[in-house]
């Protein structure tokens, strides 16, 4: 996954009820790579 991506990808595996744990390896997989605002407002829809 491209970083710049994530939070959309992360926002689309939320909306279709991803394991929890696959997301979270998701995130960890790009770490200090991932754009934290985007992810969070992907997060708060």
């Amino acid at each position: 996954v491209n970083p710049g991506n994530a939070p959309l990808v992360v926002g689309q595996l939320l909306d279709d009820e991803c394991p929890e744990d696959f997301i979270k390896g998701l995130i960890l997989s790009v770490r200090s790579l991932l754009p934290v605002e985007p992810l969070v407002d992907e997060c708060e829809k």
